[in-house]
């Protein structure tokens, strides 16, 4: 599928969504976009590790725990699909698929709601964006068994936007999506519940069991702001996601540079 017809989807779905459906519904209309091959690429192969053609992002390097500095940061297009251009350029090096990705997430999401709304971090307020709660129908979503599920729904019609930017939930659907585990990365910052954004996030189903790594950032945030920001302890409200790669080592007469 072409990118231009994508965003065809995404505007339906929204649409879709708009129109306030109840949970059978929107599971019944992912299942059915399920059936559609959004993404024409095998997603067996990804590459994680760096190489000469993926320009650093210093000020996101700076960003990484301690824990995660054998990983580069990439310098990922800052144009609001930041998290699926980091993902595109895994798979296939460019942004083309972000488009893509972003479909297959919210239709991942749709088609399993009932399974998603029941995992603990999606009871977790912290899940979604303020706008989700702000704009929830209560009346309308009055399932006592899924807490969270009038911001869930509005969530999944607010990421159907392009270039909305995406909270925690979007990267299970997307770990899903790619059937492989997601370790999403955040900045050392002193609050507990945005330490608890370092995690790795589990696919519904994993096919492939070597991660990639998403780091929470700023765009366009240069490396002396990024150590600031930490030594400081500021507030930090991250606007971007970049891909991390390994490190590659070159082994040269038993010594690696």
């Amino acid at each position: 599928m072409d990118s231009k017809f994508a965003k065809q989807l995404l505007t339906e779905t929204k649409n879709f969504l708009a129109k306030l459906p109840n949970l059978n519904d929107v599971i019944s209309y992912g299942k059915k976009l399920k059936k559609i091959q959004i993404l024409p690429y095998d997603l067996s192969y990804l590459d994680i590790y760096i190489s000469e053609d993926i320009i650093v992002d210093k000020g996101a390097c700076a960003l990484l725990p301690d824990e995660f500095k054998h990983y580069i940061c990439a310098d990922t297009t800052a144009d609001g699909n930041c998290l699926y251009n980091a993902v595109s350029y895994f798979l296939i090096n460019e942004n083309r698929l972000a488009v893509q990705l972003r479909l297959s997430t919210i239709i991942e999401l749709m088609a399993y709601a009932d399974k998603y709304l029941k995992l603990e971090v999606f009871e977790k307020d912290y899940s979604y964006s303020d706008q989700a709660f702000s704009e929830a129908n209560y009346e309308k979503y009055q399932q006592e068994e899924y807490r969270n599920i009038a911001p869930y729904i509005v969530e999944i019609m607010r990421i159907s936007n392009i270039g909305a930017w995406c909270s925690l939930g979007a990267l299970y659907g997307l770990a899903s999506v790619l059937e492989r585990p997601i370790q999403s990365i955040y900045p050392p910052v002193k609050s507990s519940i945005l330490r608890d954004y370092t995690r790795i996030i589990e696919p519904r189903q994993e096919t492939y069991n070597v991660p990639i790594a998403i780091l929470w950032s700023i765009a366009g945030i240069n490396e002396k702001q990024s150590k600031e920001l930490l030594l400081t302890n500021s507030y930090f409200k991250p606007n971007h996601f970049v891909g991390c790669y390994l490190k590659v080592f070159i082994f040269i007469n038993y010594f690696y540079i």
